[in-house]
C-alpha cells in the first residue's frame, strides 16, 4: 500500500469519528473533574465547555490548542496519566490539521458535503510511529520485571505493526492483549481503549472496491434520510461504490421486484447486485465497504441480533418525520458534479 492511500484512507466523516470519540471522553472526564471533591469547580467546567466545542467541530485552532496545554497542566484524577499524554497530543496534532472536515458543525450546510478535506500526510505517520516505539517500550519494561515472555509478544507486535499487511493483526492482538492485562490491573482500561482507538488506520481496513456500484434508493421527503446521502457522497470517494435514486422513481421499479416493493421499508434501501437489503441490513451494507472505521462500525453493528438491530431501526424509521422533520426537495443539496450519481 503506497503512502498516498495510507494518507488517502482517512475521510472528513471518519475523523469526525474519532474527534467524537476522543473529544467526548476528554469532555465527560473534565465534567467528572469539576465536582471530583464534591464542590462545584468552575475552571475543569470551563475546559470541558471548550472539548465539547472541539467534541462539535467547532472552535478551531485556538481552542483545541489552549485546551492541549490546559489538559496536560491540570490534575484529573480520573484520567492516568497515559491518557492525559494522548489527549495531550492528539490534540496538538488536531490544531495541524484543516479544518471542518464532514461531520463537523463547521461545516454543516455547505453544498459539497466532503469540503475537499484531507488528512495530512505525517497525521497517519505519528500514529504508526507511536505504535511500534511503545510496543517496544513496554517489551523493555516487562524485561525489567523479568517477564521475557510478555517482552517477546510485545516486540513481535512492534514488528508487525511496521509491516502494513499485517499491522491490523498487530493492533487486534495489542488491544486484546492489553484488555487484559488492564483486567489484570497492570493497565488502565481508558489509555488501553483511546490509544487503540487514535493509533488505529483506516488503511488497514480499506474500501471493498466494485466492478458495479450498489444502488442506495431512499425517501425524498425525509430529512434524516438527506443526511444519509450526504454522509454516502462524503464518504464513499472514487471510484465510486454506490448510486443514489429515490425510492418513488422508475430505477427503483425496475431494480426491485413488485413482491418487494410492494412490502418495502418508506425509508433506505440497498440493491447490491440481485440482493436487496432493508432495515439494518441495509445500513450495514452502507458502512462495510466504505472501509476504515465505518467497516468497524458495520462489525459492531453485526454483533446485534438481526431483530433487535431491525426493531432499533423501525423505531427511529417510524419517527424520523417527528425527530428530523420533512424535505420539500426530492434531491439533497449537492454540487452538479456528485449529481451524476444520482439515477431517477
Amino acid at each position: 500500500m503506497s503512502d498516498i492511500a495510507w494518507k488517502d484512507a482517512w475521510t472528513g466523516g471518519q475523523y469526525s469519528l474519532l474527534r467524537v470519540l476522543v473529544g467526548s471522553t476528554v469532555t465527560l472526564a473534565l465534567l467528572l473533574a469539576s465536582w471530583s471533591d464534591g464542590s462545584f469547580q468552575a475552571f475543569p467546567a470551563s475546559l470541558a465547555i471548550g472539548a465539547l466545542a472541539i467534541t462539535l467541530g467547532l472552535g478551531g485552532w485556538p481552542v483545541a490548542l489552549g485546551l492541549a496545554f490546559l489538559v496536560a497542566a491540570v490534575d484529573l484524577p480520573i484520567l492516568s496519566w497515559k491518557t492525559v499524554q494522548l489527549a495531550t497530543l492528539w490534540l496538538g496534532l488536531h490544531v495541524a490539521l484543516p479544518a471542518a472536515p464532514y461531520g463537523s458543525l463547521s461545516a454543516r450546510g455547505r453544498e459539497d458535503p466532503d469540503g475537499g478535506w484531507a488528512m495530512r500526510w505525517w497525521y497517519p505517520a505519528v500514529w504508526q510511529v507511536l505504535f511500534v516505539c511503545t510496543r517496544l517500550a513496554t517489551a523493555a519494561a516487562w524485561m525489567a520485571d523479568g517477564n521475557n515472555v510478555l517482552a517477546g509478544v510485545f516486540v513481535f507486535l512492534s514488528v508487525l505493526g511496521m509491516m502494513r499487511g499485517a499491522a491490523l493483526a498487530a493492533w487486534a492482538l495489542s488491544f486484546g492483549l492489553e484488555l487484559v492485562l488492564a483486567a489484570s490491573g497492570y493497565e488502565h482500561f481508558g489509555a488501553v481503549f483511546l490509544f487503540h482507538l487514535l493509533v488505529f488506520q483506516p488503511a488497514w481496513m480499506p474500501r471493498h472496491i466494485v466492478a458495479t456500484p450498489a444502488t442506495l434508493f431512499y425517501d425524498g421527503s425525509c430529512a434524516l434520510c438527506h443526511t444519509c446521502v450526504r454522509f454516502l457522497m462524503a464518504e464513499d470517494r472514487e471510484p465510486p461504490l454506490f448510486r443514489v435514486a429515490p425510492l418513488n422513481g422508475p430505477t427503483f421499479e425496475e431494480r426491485v421486484p413488485e413482491r418487494i416493493r410492494v412490502h418495502r421499508p418508506d425509508s433506505i434501501v440497498v440493491v447490491r447486485g440481485d440482493e436487496v437489503l432493508m432495515r439494518a441490513g441495509a445500513v450495514i451494507a452502507i458502512l462495510e465497504p466504505l472501509g476504515g472505521l465505518w467497516s468497524l462500525a458495520a462489525g459492531a453493528l453485526q454483533l446485534l441480533p438481526r431483530p433487535l438491530a431491525d426493531a432499533l431501526y423501525n423505531i427511529v424509521a417510524s419517527r424520523r418525520y417527528q425527530w428530523f422533520g420533512r424535505k420539500t426537495e426530492a434531491c439533497p443539496l449537492l454540487p452538479p458534479e456528485i449529481r451524476r450519481r444520482f439515477d431517477p
